[in-house]
């Protein structure tokens, strides 16, 4: 049931709703680039700026170490998205703050910000450094307690509603969990251990069939190659007859993730298509940091970093991968996969601008738990009508893929009765 509010503005009732149904934007983000967007334009790409460091050591004497660590600019890519809803009313209609509420709050303020957060999943799938595959709670918990040794921050879940269907037809549950506010209600479907679920529509589904499984284990070399935009690169599959689709993930052996130190961790890097692929064998993915003591996300089996710079990473990447066998890839297996993400607090980007450049009399603003939402009204008398529109102005996106696990869930049933303690 939705939540009772009452106001004398329909831009805050606008933004209310907007606001309940942002979960995945709102819930454990930061606003990392404020101060730095003066001066940007929607649809456009930028990078910014989060800082990092370099190595850890250990004792008093540092001069026979590494030495001093420059302050390193991790560069990350996100990009201003504007989205609308207009509605079309006569000067006559009644517009009393209850008729606009049930009328129109409530669904136009969730379809603006469900725009707005369909863009951000689609943007952000790729950008997942692990990902746990499996029947059950399996999945869940090994992202949930493998984030626990990159980050002690908390950390959130945000599922496909398919998974919660999976885990009731086997008898599986989440442990109740409580909002801590009204606008946190909004699809959490439980707790696991200590990290909350959310339901969203839009994490990805996947179904793999024998044909690509086939195809994908005759590969015989592996070459990464950077997009050049600072977001996608692609890996392509020498000897591979079948496109990639999209949400599909390959570990390969010896690669490993790694964690905020840019130390090796005990899983596997996971590489995940954003998209399907353009032609055979070629799997589009989100570029990768190979270098960078505290930059890289990936690390050798030494853990190592593979190169000094990012050039180099690359070329002893596909150096080392000039010849690979089916042993040496592990595959997402065949079957029907549902998805979500499960990030560390932090993770995660999101703010709105306050303000357009286009505003008169009628011009009205309001923010509610962070999201921003501008009222614009243009009235045609002669033609009795009102055009109202309303304008959220957002940047989103996750900021460091090392302190996020992608997790799929197998539609299967496992004839297991068990209910989460």
């Amino acid at each position: 049931m939705p939540n009772s509010f009452v106001t004398n503005r329909k831009v805050e009732l606008i933004a209310f709703r907007a606001a309940e149904a942002a979960n995945y934007l709102r819930i454990g983000s930061r606003k990392y680039f404020k101060d730095q967007l003066v001066g940007k334009r929607n649809g456009q790409s930028y990078d910014f700026v989060v800082r990092d460091a370099g190595k850890f050591q250990e004792g008093l004497d540092l001069t026979g170490g590494p030495g001093a660590s420059e302050l390193v600019e991790r560069k990350v890519t996100k990009s201003l998205q504007l989205g609308n809803v207009v509605i079309k009313t006569s000067l006559i209609e009644p517009v009393t703050e209850a008729n606009w509420d049930d009328d129109v709050a409530m669904t136009q303020g969730p379809k603006l910000i469900h725009g707005v957060v369909r863009k951000a999943v689609n943007a952000d799938l790729g950008l997942q450094n692990t990902a746990f595959v499996g029947v059950g709670f399996q999945p869940l918990f090994k992202a949930q307690n493998f984030l626990k040794t990159v980050s002690d921050a908390p950390a959130y879940g945000f599922i496909n509603p398919m998974i919660n269907s999976v885990l009731s037809s086997n008898g599986q549950s989440f442990s109740p969990a409580e909002a801590s506010d009204v606008f946190s209600k909004a699809g959490l479907v439980g707790k696991l251990a200590d990290t909350e679920y959310r339901a969203n529509a839009y994490m990805p589904m996947i179904s793999v069939d024998s044909n690509l499984d086939t195809e994908m284990k005759k590969a015989t070399a592996i070459t990464y190659a950077d997009a050049g935009d600072g977001i996608n690169a692609t890996l392509t599959f020498t000897g591979v007859g079948a496109i990639i689709p999209k949400g599909y993930v390959v570990w390969i052996k010896d690669t490993y993730a790694a964690d905020i130190l840019g130390d090796k961790t005990a899983a596997l890097k996971a590489f995940i298509a954003y998209e399907d692929g353009a032609s055979n064998g070629v799997m589009k993915i989100r570029k990768t940091y190979f270098a960078g003591e505290g930059t890289k996300e990936v690390t050798d089996k030494n853990g190592d970093a593979y190169g000094a710079t990012e050039s180099a990473g690359i070329t002893a990447f596909n150096t080392a991968h000039a010849s690979i066998t089916s042993a040496d890839i592990d595959l997402l297996p065949v079957g029907d996969w549902y998805g979500g993400f499960v990030r560390i607090d932090g993770a995660m980007e999101f703010e709105t601008v306050d303000k357009l450049d286009a505003s008169n009399a009628d011009t009205k603003t309001e923010t509610v738990e962070g999201v921003t939402v501008i009222e614009n009204r243009a009235v045609d008398v002669m033609a009795g009508k009102n055009d109202t529109r309303w304008t959220v102005v957002s940047m989103s996106g996750i900021v460091d893929p090392r302190e996020v696990s992608l997790v799929y869930v197998k539609d299967k049933v496992i004839n297991v009765v068990t209910t989460n303690a």
